[in-house]
This record gives structure tokens, sequence and C-alpha cells, in this order.
């Protein structure tokens, strides 16, 4: 079975996985990489499919087990 520290990432993906993390809507997401909210989504979207989770929401226990040093 693959864990969440397996999946391999762009930058740009952990760095949004990053921002869901530390609670930003998507809206503060897109603000955040300089995109539109329909990017921003689309790249939390990816990262739902990547982790298989069904809501944003569940990729923020993921996103701070991967920042662990």
């Amino acid at each position: 079975m693959t864990t969440a520290n397996e999946i391999v990432l762009t930058d740009r993906q952990q760095f949004t996985l990053s921002l869901i993390g530390e609670g930003l809507s998507t809206k503060e997401i897109a603000a955040r990489l300089g995109v539109k909210e329909r990017t921003a989504k689309a790249h939390v979207d990816l990262l739902r499919v990547k982790f298989g989770v069904k809501h944003k929401r569940n990729l923020v226990p993921i996103a701070l087990e991967r920042s662990k040093p």
C-alpha cells in the first residue's frame, strides 16, 4: 500500500498542500499562488485525486504529516 509520504509531488503541489495545511481557503490559496481561484481549485482537486481523498479538508492531516521533519 502506498503511503502519503511515498507520493511524489511537484514543487507547486507541495506548496499548495502546505497552504491547505495552514487552513487557507481556495480563494486564499489562489491569491498566494498568484493564480485564479479556478486554477487553485484544479491544483487542490489534483491533490485530492493523488491522495485518494474526497474532500479538501481530508488533505489537512496529510499536509501536516508531510511537513514533519
